[in-house]
């Protein structure tokens, strides 16, 4: 998906929804989340929550202590990894998508990555036969290098602790215990201009569009 970030939304500029939705695919949103983000009114904030309920961007997730949260749809999830970057050519995305599956074949042998790409699909614009395209919409599936459950948590934990030894802050418990595979998420992408990467353990967004399998691995 490729957006003009300046564009506006509720009278907010598209860079600004973006990124209060890419914050909210690791926090629930509330009103006050959104206020606060945003240092908008609570009644701009409920505003726009309601706006986006009605666009589907996110959905109701609970109520907890009188206080309604929501989370994003896997819509607001494509927006929240939106490209706001000039068109690409073909033979300038074709090029980007061998060098993204030569990073696919460092991460699957290099014993470093604990999580390996067990499959690449292609969706989008470079589907179609226009000559450029808006971004390059690739799905990976991880999958973890170890089997035992125990072993994976011990690695898993290591991994953390090296990061942070590093000098990198985890905003909560779980996303230290998942930095095994955002760091493989963050290889794959390497600030690639125009790449548009996506999960598809966290999207469902190979449900609802047409997808092309690029790399299995044997």
């Amino acid at each position: 998906m490729r957006i003009n970030g300046n564009d506006e939304y509720c009278g907010i500029t598209l860079l600004i929804l973006r990124m209060l939705l890419k914050k909210s695919r690791d926090d629930l949103l509330s009103a006050f989340f959104v206020q606060e983000a945003l240092s908008i009114s609570s009644e701009q904030a409920v505003t726009l929550i309601k706006s986006l309920l009605k666009d589907n961007y996110i959905e109701e997730y609970s109520l907890i202590d009188g206080v309604q949260y929501f989370t994003n749809t896997s819509k607001g999830n494509a927006l929240s990894m939106a490209s706001a970057a000039q068109p690409l050519k073909r033979e300038t995305a074709n090029r980007k998508i061998s060098e993204f599956l030569k990073r696919v074949e460092e991460v699957n042998t290099n014993s470093h990555y604990l999580y390996s790409v067990e499959e690449v699909s292609l969706f989008g614009s470079l589907l179609s036969k226009v000559e450029c395209v808006s971004d390059i919409d690739i799905a990976v599936r991880l999958a973890h290098k170890i089997e035992d459950p125990k072993e994976r948590r011990e690695a898993d934990n290591r991994r953390c602790m090296e990061a942070m030894d590093r000098g990198r802050v985890f905003s909560n418990f779980v996303d230290g215990l998942l930095w095994s595979r955002t760091e493989v998420l963050l290889f794959l992408k390497s600030r690639s201009r125009g790449l548009s990467l996506h999960d598809t353990e966290e999207d469902d967004i190979l449900k609802q569009t047409k997808s092309r399998i690029i790399y299995q691995r044997v």
